[in-house]
């Protein structure tokens, strides 16, 4: 099945993907219960509804969660004109030089040379616990 954003479930979607580009991106990403307990004031993501949001959308992308290069660079400058047409993007954006050709094919080629360290690299720092705050209390009682 397919995931299609509507008017009732686009926040879920975007949440769930939030937090599955978390995970994508960061070494020591947060774990779910500690998205869970992150949500502003009249939001609530139980954990449970994280972990069947995060699931779908893993089946959605059939496990496929790694962006090329080229193609994160292709919608970043799709949105970026879409933003500076909206008027919305601010000075700030009207003042940054676009990319170039050249400088385009540089970063992918840092970009791929920083994959390919990353993928021979054999010691990963794990995290073993939740940063949840009383998670996080606990551990302090405990004296560590």
């Amino acid at each position: 099945g397919k995931l299609r954003p509507r008017t009732e479930n686009w926040r879920s979607l975007l949440f769930s993907c939030m937090i599955l580009s978390s995970k994508v991106w960061d070494d020591l990403s947060m774990w779910n219960v500690d998205f869970s307990q992150s949500c502003p004031p009249g939001v609530s993501f139980p954990l449970k509804r994280i972990n069947e949001l995060e699931l779908a959308v893993l089946n959605a992308l059939s496990f496929q969660v790694k962006v090329p290069a080229s193609e994160y660079a292709k919608y970043y400058f799709l949105l970026r004109s879409m933003l500076i047409k909206s008027g919305l993007g601010g000075e700030k954006i009207l003042a940054m030089d676009p990319l170039d050709v050249m400088a385009a094919k540089q970063l992918q080629q840092v970009s791929s040379q920083f994959e390919n360290v990353k993928l021979g690299s054999k010691s990963v720092e794990k995290r073993s616990q939740s940063l949840s705050i009383p998670s996080m209390k606990a551990k302090q009682r405990a004296g560590a």
